[in-house]
């Protein structure tokens, strides 16, 4: 007793059991070890393999000369040779296999029919997996999830057609995941009569969604033909794909289809429905469906609501939209994002900032968080009505509340700014957010310099044009033409003329406003060379000029009393198919105004009524101003020309009118015809006079200049 004790406390024995573990584990789990594990099994089995191993570690001990006692070999030998005595023999397992029933098992590797069973022999016992190596485990969680049943023989084909089935309805998933709607057309085809309506749905959806309603339509007629039992989601497919392709007439057929085959519609189908004539703005009609659906016991849900607002938003029924959100939140029915979003752009694009102002403070109070496009369609709102400090406070609000603000949000305040002429404030959003590291885009920089240039400021419309192109942004022919127009308001044509070429340089073609612009600064500079040239060169490059490219040319030659080129431009803009109006007849006959050629500018006003311009005021002060300044003056024609006037237009005239008839007739003469031409002159000297505590217009400003410069200065900032 007392040897064993000492040698269970021994510490060789101890050393030796961990080594034996150690080499165990590191012997198996090798190739080398699984090989000679394989050939050590075949002979006697697992006993041999451990006893070998305790062989092993005990000369492993004697020869590093560790003092050690054998009793763990022993052992060995002991539970081997017990192993040994225990374990059948082969002839019995060929015994046992040959009377045991056979499993039916999915692999087919361990399905045999009946009646074929080959006799056992040692090659197949060699493939069964041996305890504790790898295999085993498996071949066991195998075999005992198997059914075991004596009459296998018969149920066997019927696991495997079920089986081809559920495998025919995951290729068909897989198929149309793929984007081979054509293949699991042709899969659903083939499974005849095992087809279920979860399969017939996915592949007339796929094709809806493909934009192929002819083949959607044409599967589900199949079907019905083969009298398969389809859901309802079959034939909402069917409707979805009409109402997609906009056959609302298609989508209303097949709903009717759907009754007559017994298949109850649901929500889906009436939202489909109400959604197909949405999109094509017969709001009418999709009311009647949503009141149907109602009738048929069926609540309106979000997508109702939503299809509804959407189709009044496109048709730009503001009213109609918000009694739709408003309906929807009297049913109960919660609004999402989207809801409120599509009714607050509705009403920004109308420019009705309290409108969207309201329905945004309604979505923040109902618990919804507004996106980024709430924030944007309310801060355009402002923008349209420029109010600034609005949109301002709304951009705050947005950022306060953790939205980050995007591109477009701050194009919008930036718009507003400059819509307002607030331009230093638009300048500082952009510098703000370039600072936030947000992307400028080209209408960032276009904005900020077209607020530049209306204001007149081309020293900052040009630094900003430049920082644009430095930060790598691609300016286009509106950034440019905005610089143009700065240097064109104060008649610097050099500056005009150095961006247009830069423009024309960096590969950008001219449009007819960048050319007008240059056109006009050197108009304003008195250059009509430079403005001819740039009109030829114009032409030549393909740009198609207009009425106000050519009155600009005119003006310039007028500008200079050059009356018969002037004249010669008009001929040539009717030559270029363009027609001319009043202010380019009467810039041409200003030089002749002056020089009191009422004979010409007779002619040419004749001509006007003969291209069926109406004889305005402009025509009649012009030609008062030419009977005034002939020598002698014309009385007689000026006395005629007014009563001419006043017969066809009673209420055409003007304080400019009135001023020039007194210069031609003198003040006394002038109200006297009037009087009696039931012209109410005084009021119309108190409209000229500005009304009381206003200055009185001068009467030596000439009608044409002003006329000239409004027309040209609102073109440019178009």
């Amino acid at each position: 007793m007392q040897y064993i004790m000492d040698l269970v406390s021994s510490e060789a024995l101890e050393l030796s059991l961990f080594v034996t573990l150690g080499f165990g584990f590191v012997g198996f789990r090798s190739e080398a070890g699984k090989s000679l594990a394989a050939m050590a099994s075949k002979r006697a089995g697992p006993p041999l393999c451990v006893l070998a191993l305790g062989v092993m570690v005990q000369l492993l001990f004697l020869a590093l000369n560790i003092s050690a006692h054998s009793a763990e070999v022993w052992g060995v030998v002991l539970v081997g040779v017990a192993l040994s005595l225990s374990k059948p023999c082969h002839a019995d397992k060929a015994c046992a296999k040959d009377q045991a029933p056979k499993n039916v098992d999915e692999d087919d590797e361990f399905f045999c029919p009946a009646g074929k069973q080959e006799p056992s022999s040692r090659g197949s016992l060699l493939k069964v997996p041996v305890p504790g190596f790898p295999g085993f485990v498996e071949l066991v969680k195998q075999k005992r999830g198997v059914k075991k049943s004596v009459d296998s023989s018969q149920k066997a084909p019927r696991k495997a057609r079920a089986d081809v089935t559920g495998k025919g309805k995951w290729r068909i998933e897989a198929l149309v995941t793929e984007g081979d709607i054509q293949g699991a057309e042709a899969m659903l085809l083939e499974l005849g009569a095992q087809i279920d309506a979860v399969s017939c749905s996915m592949v007339i959806n796929a094709w809806a969604k493909n934009g192929e309603p002819k083949r959607a339509c044409k599967l589900l007629e199949h079907l019905l033909d083969k009298h398969e039992k389809l859901d309802a989601a079959s034939f909402n497919s069917a409707i979805d794909a009409c109402a997609r392709s906009g056959d609302v007439r298609g989508a209303q057929e097949w709903f009717n289809r759907m009754g007559a085959a017994g298949v109850q519609a649901n929500t889906i189908t009436y939202n489909t429905l109400i959604n197909a004539f949405a999109r094509t703005g017969d709001l009418e009609r999709a009311k009647l469906w949503m009141t149907k659906m109602q009738e048929e016991g069926l609540a309106a849900d979000v997508i109702s609501y939503s299809a509804m607002i959407n189709a009044c938003s496109k048709k730009g029924d503001v009213s109609g939209a918000e009694e739709c959100l408003a309906s929807m939140v009297r049913a109960g029915v919660k609004a999402n994002v989207v809801s409120y979003s599509t009714v607050i752009s509705a009403c920004a694009s109308k420019g009705d900032k309290a409108g969207a102002e309201r329905w945004l403070t309604a979505m923040w109070n109902s618990g919804i968080q507004p996106d980024t496009i709430c924030f944007n369609s309310v801060i355009d709102a402002c923008a349209k009505a420029s109010d600034v400090d609005a949109a301002d406070f709304w951009m705050q609000r947005m950022l306060q509340a953790g939205i980050p603000a995007s591109t477009v949000t701050y194009n919008a305040l930036i718009n507003a700014c400059a819509k307002a002429m607030d331009v230093a404030r638009s300048e500082w959003w952009l510098s703000s957010m370039l600072e936030q590291g947000i992307h400028a885009d080209v209408v960032s920089y276009s904005t900020v310099i077209n607020a530049c240039a209306k204001a007149g400021n081309a020293v900052d419309a040009e630094r900003w044009l430049l920082r644009m192109t430095d930060n790598g942004i691609q300016a286009n022919v509106k950034s440019y033409s905005a610089v143009i127009s700065a240097f064109s308001k104060r008649g610097d044509a050099e500056g005009a003329e150095r961006w247009l070429l830069k423009m024309l340089a960096a590969g950008i073609k001219g449009d007819t406003i960048s050319y007008t612009a240059t056109i006009n600064a050197c108009t304003r500079g008195g250059d009509v060379r430079r403005a001819e040239r740039w009109l030829t060169q114009m032409c030549e490059a393909g740009v198609e000029p207009n009425v106000i490219t050519f009155n600009a040319v005119i003006a310039a030659c007028a500008a200079a009393q050059r009356g018969s080129r002037a004249e010669g431009w008009l001929d040539k803009m009717k030559c270029a198919g363009i027609a001319p109006n009043s202010f380019s007849y009467n810039s041409a006959a200003k030089p002749f105004v002056a020089s009191g050629d009422y004979q010409k500018v007779e002619k040419l006003l004749a001509d006007l009524r003969s291209d069926q311009i109406v004889f305005d005021d402009f025509c009649l002060t012009s030609l008062l101003h030419a009977y005034q300044n002939s020598k002698p003056k014309q009385r007689f024609r000026a006395e005629a020309a007014f009563r001419s006037f006043v017969a066809e237009s009673p209420d055409g005239v003007s304080p400019n009118a009135i001023s020039a008839l007194r210069r031609v007739l003198g003040r006394a003469a002038a109200e006297s015809l009037c009087d009696n031409c039931g012209v109410h002159w005084r009021s119309l000297e108190g409209l000229r006079s500005g009304g009381k505590g206003q200055p009185r217009v001068a009467n030596s400003a000439p009608a044409p200049r002003f006329q000239e410069r409004l027309n040209l200065d609102q073109y440019e900032e178009e």
